[in-house]
């Protein structure tokens, strides 16, 4: 049984593969994965200060022991995007970038997304809404406020989350070959054919 090369893209659009040439050749260098760390570092720290509410976004290099521990497709995470949203309560959403080694060879980019108030760590943004809803005496917030203010709220965390997705995609365009998935034989190998994003 055989299988993929590239995990399946978690949050980002496409399969953004490092560690090849422009032929599509691996490329033997072991430091070549911390170079691609470097310019994901400069190009969203560039970003981020491009941003029109910048106060609220920013970006912390990698900390070179944090994994994700998946068996197949382990992945290092290089850097943290982070936004901080003080409305109803404080909220923080942490966009934590990471290169996923391939199957075979290279790797590519993705990341993971984490929710955080003051009290919890969430799954997704639903269920810390559903938090602030179900119990505001917690976050010492009105009722008739979060009714009012929730739906502000969540726009204000989607909005968040498409200008971080939006940073994190171009540079990663930047620096890696998008891919797609042309298709998957029965045993579980995959042709992958270059993207035109």
């Amino acid at each position: 049984m055989s299988a993929s090369n590239f995990a399946t893209p978690k949050n980002v659009s496409c399969v953004y593969a490092v560690g090849f040439d422009k032929n599509g050749m691996p490329i033997d260098d072991d430091c070549f994965l911390d170079f691609i760390a470097d310019d994901i570092d400069y190009l969203i720290n560039k970003k981020v200060k491009e941003i029109r509410d910048k106060n609220l976004y920013y970006y912390d290099c990698r900390d070179d022991n944090e994994w994700d521990n998946n068996r197949s497709y382990p992945g290092h995470y290089i850097g943290h995007l982070t936004y901080e949203l003080s409305f109803l309560t404080d909220i923080i959403i942490t966009a934590k970038l990471k290169i996923v080694n391939g199957y075979y060879e290279g790797a590519s980019l993705d990341y993971d997304l984490e929710y955080k108030d003051w009290y919890w760590e969430y799954d997704d943004f639903a269920d810390l809404l559903d938090s602030i809803k179900c119990d505001p005496e917690a976050y010492n917030i009105n009722m008739g406020l979060v009714a009012i203010h929730l739906h502000r709220l969540e726009n204000k965390i989607l909005e968040a989350l498409s200008k971080m997705d939006s940073i994190i995609e171009s540079v990663y365009r930047e620096v890696s070959m998008p891919l797609y998935k042309a298709g998957q034989f029965s045993n579980g190998e995959a042709v992958y054919k270059e993207c035109s994003i």
